[in-house]
């Protein structure tokens, strides 16, 4: 018999291998061919989600999952979660797409092998995974990406990056800018009859950079540690209002981003442990210059700090029997100029404590049980009441089996988000007294691989039920600074995904790809059967979308051909014709070649052509989303 050298995984490094069947992936590959302005913009072709964006360029970009809402989703990068207090949702629009490697949205089951993510991130409804260039080990010495991009609207950005890495070092940096004149013409109708406009006061500003770095102290001791800066100046061109073109408010925007961490493996694997922590200030001013107040306008600046530290391990007592467990402490303050606001400082505490048992050689039971302790103190007036809740999670799914790899998964999930700072305080319309989302979701799920061949079939159905309770809806009203807030009570949805992959090879040279899905999420408003909303839509959640994208590679070269499709919303939870939002469906177009050197280099050369066939449409009503647009980009990779 011959003896096999032993092979060490480590368990901290927060590299997403996800498999196809469990969540939805997309790669580096994927997010060149779609060109996407940012992350909001990209989530737009991943099933089971509502994105809402605000006016496009610029614009506030916000997904929600199954009915959920934005702040139901989790976002970590790199195994750092990332969080806003004060508005409870992270802009979407304001993550960049350039150093991204790979991103991973699901529900329910995390990955073995993430255990080791923030017990926040752990915790959440739904969870956005973000694996970037800059903050993992590499086998390459020396790494390097650049890209410059230029499109309609005056768009430009640049970005570039680089990384020096050993065996047990590595150091990187990355700066990007971006920028915008942002004006775009639409059409919109005012009963029968189409107004022409141009969006005004629409001129963005972004700068980010950063740098981070890691070492191995030996083959079971890692630290890393990294900080990365935003600066963002924008006009907001708010709602098309008829008869009322006038808008000039500015949101001036900054933060800074510390975080580090110390992992341990040992030296069979069996045992995970990540000491992590994260530090952000964030600032934010609002201008209006024309506001009619006595002070002659408003000029307020907001600053929202948060510290976030914790523990997570992971043991391994053998191929059947893992345990998880995990604590973690946020401390979040809010400062302000404005005098009727709150100055409110929240204290959150979350812990976790799972086990994953191998019930056969097919069969995995894995149950989790958590808890939260929410406390604030308002150093200018009443605080918010105390919260506790406890969550727990247990879900069964299968390994992959027989030919066609079927795989069945079934899980139920109990989660909690508090009120942001916002919707308790905000001047008239904040409630101290808010009580928390709280949100019960079942889920099954079904995959298999029918075809392994020259084509290649993989199909996906999921089924879900969601409840809410204390379910809270905010709407833009002026801008996207003010707000409305409502609390409907109990919200229902009930719905089904069905995703399916095609590739067919014609040769070693041709490759068709065809990439489908579509959601059905019926998401009702079930408090009072006496109300005018009981059992209508909730506001902006669409009851269908699709995407079906064909892709073609020829050697080095490629088109994409990308379909989305949204059907009707409503603009407030009254399902009624004055309400309704229209439908719509946007194709885009790209072509793209690859230009290699040396085989360590590539040069990418890309035109894309978006909203090809000039679809006047609005995720959010009055919010008018750019024409027929053009971007072209060059890249470049060195490894």
């Amino acid at each position: 018999m011959q003896e096999l050298p032993e092979v060490s995984v480590q368990y901290f490094q927060m590299v997403i291998r996800v498999p196809q069947s469990e969540h939805t992936h997309l790669s580096r590959k994927a997010i060149d061919e779609l060109q996407p302005q940012d992350v909001g913009e990209l989530l737009q072709k991943v099933e089971g989600t509502s994105l809402k964006s605000y006016g496009g360029l610029g614009g506030l970009k916000t997904v929600s999952v199954r009915g959920l809402g934005s702040q139901h989703t989790a976002i970590s990068v790199d195994g750092f979660s990332l969080s806003d207090q004060q508005t409870g949702q992270v802009n979407l629009g304001q993550i960049q797409t350039d150093n991204i490697q790979q991103i991973v949205l699901g529900t329910g089951n995390i990955p073995q092998f993430q255990n080791l993510l923030p017990v926040s991130s752990q915790l959440m409804g739904s969870l956005l995974l973000i694996e970037t260039f800059e903050n993992s080990f590499s086998v390459d010495s020396f790494s390097a990406r650049a890209a410059v991009r230029y499109g309609s609207f005056d768009q430009f950005d640049g970005y570039g990056s680089v990384k020096i890495s050993r065996p047990k070092f590595f150091l990187s940096g990355f700066g990007k800018y971006r920028t915008a004149e942002g004006s775009y013409k639409y059409t919109i109708k005012n009963g029968d009859e189409p107004i022409l406009g141009i969006r005004s006061n629409s001129e963005y500003t972004d700068y980010y950079y950063g740098a981070s770095g890691g070492v191995k102290l030996n083959d079971r001791f890692t630290i890393r540690a990294g900080f990365n800066q935003k600066t963002i100046d924008q006009e907001l061109p708010g709602a098309v209002i008829f008869y009322n073109s006038t808008a000039d408010e500015k949101l001036f925007t900054s933060g800074a981003r510390y975080f580090g961490d110390f992992s341990f493996s040992s030296k069979n694997a069996r045992t995970g442990i990540r000491l992590y922590t994260s530090m952000d200030d964030n600032s934010m001013r609002y201008l209006d210059p024309t506001f009619l107040n006595n002070s002659g306008g408003i000029d307020r600046t907001y600053r929202n700090q948060l510290v976030n530290s914790g523990l997570v391990a992971n043991f391994r007592y053998n191929h059947r029997l893992t345990i998880n467990a995990g604590f973690e402490e946020n401390i979040g303050k809010l400062t302000t100029t404005d005098s009727t606001f709150a100055r409110p400082e929240r204290f959150h505490s979350l812990a976790i404590l799972g086990v994953t048992v191998g019930l056969s050689r097919r069969l995995t039971l894995t149950v989790n049980g958590s808890g939260q302790f929410v406390n604030e103190v308002n150093h200018h007036g009443e605080s918010a009441d105390e919260q506790k809740a406890l969550n727990p999670f247990v879900s069964l799914k299968t390994d992959e089996m027989g030919r066609k790899l079927w795989r069945h998964t079934l899980w139920y999930k109990n989660s909690f988000r508090m009120p942001s700072f916002n919707e308790l305080y905000y001047n008239n319309i904040g409630n101290k007294h808010l009580d928390p989302e709280k949100a019960h979701q079942l889920n099954y799920g079904v995959s298999v691989v029918p075809i392994e061949r020259k084509l290649f079939v993989h199909l996906r159905a999921t089924t879900f039920y969601n409840r809410i309770s204390n379910k809270i809806v905010a709407i833009p009203t002026q801008n996207l600074f003010v707000w409305s807030i409502q609390n409907l009570g109990e919200v229902e949805a009930i719905g089904g995904e069905f995703v399916s992959t095609f590739r067919y090879r014609f040769s070693e040279k041709v490759k068709l790809t065809v990439d489908a899905n579509y959601t059905f999420q019926r998401t009702v408003d079930i408090t009072n059967e006496k109300g005018p909303t009981f059992r209508h839509q909730v506001a902006y959640i669409p009851i269908h979308t699709a995407n079906m994208d064909f892709s073609i590679n020829y050697k080095k070269s490629g088109l994409r051909i990308s379909n989305y499709f949204v059907s009707k919303r409503y603009a407030l939870n009254q399902n009624i014709e004055a309400n309704e939002v229209q439908g719509f469906i946007i194709s885009d177009i790209s072509a793209h070649h690859y230009f290699t050197f040396k085989s360590k280099q590539k040069i990418q050369a890309q035109l894309s052509v978006k909203n090809v066939f000039n679809s006047s449409y609005a995720f959010v009503r009055s919010y008018v989303m750019p024409g027929r647009n053009f971007v072209i980009s060059l890249s470049y990779a060195f490894n």
